[in-house]
């Protein structure tokens, strides 16, 4: 199976098993969390027992059972689904109801606030955005060019000291890719 895989879900079980030891809070800053920019499915250094947060958000949308449904997508026994990490993960999802690409943008988002979202988040650091902008008077606009990588994540915040629309236009590859992206506005 993909190693990624394997350490991530061996990390996320950890939590499953001892959750008062908290050891896995400590590779968080090594994973999605702390290094959006790195794929999802990247093995080596640490991002990959980093990654258990991923699990952690599958497993608190859909129940700790979902990590066992992929692993039974994984299975590579004679008659079995034998899918490969992120093949197994779709499937789940898209059986689940929803897409990665909407779960994987919601799991992003999540990761700027990561107390509201996760039960132990409190003790997680927030992912950083790319940018802050400020908009102070009326009619500015702002552009920012974004390349992402697949199963990356670039955040950026927009703040307004005025009242007013706001405008996003987004030019992004060819949906097929399974690009996604997700605007939150915190209204005061």
């Amino acid at each position: 199976e993909d190693a990624w895989i394997m350490e991530a879900t061996a990390t996320w079980m950890e939590e499953r098993y001892a959750d008062p030891v908290n050891d896995n809070v400590a590779y968080i800053r090594h994973g999605q969390i702390g290094r959006p920019t790195v794929p999802l499915d990247t093995f080596g250094g640490l991002g990959h027992y980093g990654n258990w947060v991923f699990f952690e958000r599958l497993s608190q949308s859909y129940g700790v059972g979902a990590v066992r449904s992929i692993w039974s997508r994984l299975d590579a026994t004679t008659g079995a689904p034998d899918q490969y990490g992120i093949q197994a993960i779709k499937s789940f999802l898209t059986a689940s109801g929803t897409t990665l690409p909407k779960f994987y943008a919601n799991f992003a988002a999540g990761n700027l606030a990561p107390a509201k979202v996760y039960s132990e988040g409190s003790l997680y650091t927030a992912t950083k955005t790319v940018k802050n902008f400020k908009f102070k008077r009326k009619g500015q606009t702002k552009s920012v060019k974004a390349g992402v990588r697949h199963l990356t994540a670039k955040s950026y915040r927009f703040k307004s000291k005025v009242s007013g629309k706001i405008k996003f236009t987004i030019k992004g590859p060819k949906s097929k890719t399974g690009p996604a992206v997700l605007a939150t506005i915190y209204k005061k």
